[in-house]
């Protein structure tokens, strides 16, 4: 009788700081989750501008003074060259001074969400004469069938615990390196051509060509897989658990996936590029709509985070052996 009590008071503080511990993680899924949906705003968004120089200083001080910080605005001398600047990624948007009023160039394959906000802006903007259902213009829409690109942004959870999966699946059952790194490489080709035609063929969310968009959602799980492979070969179970800390707690909540990197505040919105789930969205949108403009600095992550992480596997499996080889010198010596 007295040592079941002693048993139940030596469990209660283990029970409150497992308990304390949990409800420390949720806090903190809860905050990294919701913080950057909270603080979603312009930051710095790239925006064209067609103006006369008078015009376009009374446009760049109204927005400023409106919204601080929102916007970086880049003159351009003709409409022509203001979507070019759109077709190729340099520019959200483009904000036109003619004379028959404002028009507003949007791209909502580049980010609904910036499309939107671009749509109020030109609702402030509108004159009695300007045109009506002209003032706004989609140059690079989305998909009929996924306009807000819905498709896109919940795949991003799917993609990162699918990579986090994997990676534990290939380390609990396969022993060597050789075999982990094939394994990861074929459950990206696998995968990657699975996703494209669930996204592409299924729900209709992406554009462009099924092939190349499976070869980069290839890309973006190699990159994921080989960095949890990479850190449990070095780290062991603690490994593991900061792979998933990277993606989950950084690269799932800023990957801009559903909106863009400059609606986040501070550097975050970079931050995020540098990691494999946003930069998989953003690769993806360059080659679904935008003949694969935009997409060196993605691939270019991708292909780091890829090799990184099977550099990780092989100094992991040569570290194991050279460790097994000492063992049977000393067990040999004695």
């Amino acid at each position: 009788m007295n040592e079941g009590r002693m048993g139940e008071a030596a469990a209660a503080p283990r029970l409150i700081g497992v308990s304390a511990a949990v409800a420390l993680i949720i806090s903190l899924l809860l905050v990294v989750f919701v913080w950057p949906a909270v603080h979603t705003a312009p930051n710095h968004l790239p925006l064209a501008l067609v103006a006369p120089p008078a015009v376009a200083q009374q446009i760049r001080q109204r927005l400023e003074t409106a919204r601080p910080g929102a916007f970086d605005l880049t003159g351009y001398d003709t409409e022509v060259q203001a979507r070019q600047a759109i077709l190729q990624r340099e520019v959200y948007g483009a904000l036109l001074a003619t004379p028959k009023g404002p028009r507003i160039l949007t791209a909502s394959a580049a980010s609904p969400a910036v499309a939107q906000l671009l749509t109020q802006i030109a609702g402030t903007l509108a004159t009695p004469d300007s045109a009506a259902g002209k003032l706004v213009e989609d140059v690079v829409p989305a998909t009929q069938d996924d306009p807000r690109q819905a498709g896109l942004g919940a795949a991003a959870l799917p993609l990162v615990l699918s990579g986090m999966l994997s990676g534990l699946l290939l380390t609990r059952n396969f022993a060597r390196g050789r075999e982990r790194v094939t394994g990861a490489l074929l459950i990206a080709v696998f995968s990657g051509f699975a996703v494209a035609g669930i996204l592409q063929g299924g729900f209709g969310t992406l554009g462009g060509s099924y092939w190349i968009n499976g070869l980069c959602l290839s890309l973006g799980i190699g990159a994921t897989v080989s960095l949890i492979l990479g850190l449990e070969a070095n780290l062991g179970v603690a490994g593991l658990g900061l792979g998933a800390a990277i993606l989950m707690l950084l690269g799932n909540p800023f990957s801009a996936l559903s909106s863009a990197p400059q609606m986040y505040p501070g550097v975050w919105g970079a931050v995020g590029q540098l990691l494999p789930p946003g930069a998989i969205g953003t690769l993806l949108r360059s080659t679904a709509f935008f003949d694969g403009f935009g997409s060196g600095a993605p691939v270019l992550v991708l292909s780091v985070w890829l090799l990184a992480g099977l550099a990780l596997v092989a100094f992991g499996s040569a570290r194991k052996r050279g460790d097994l080889r000492v063992r049977q010198t000393i067990s040999a010596g004695m």
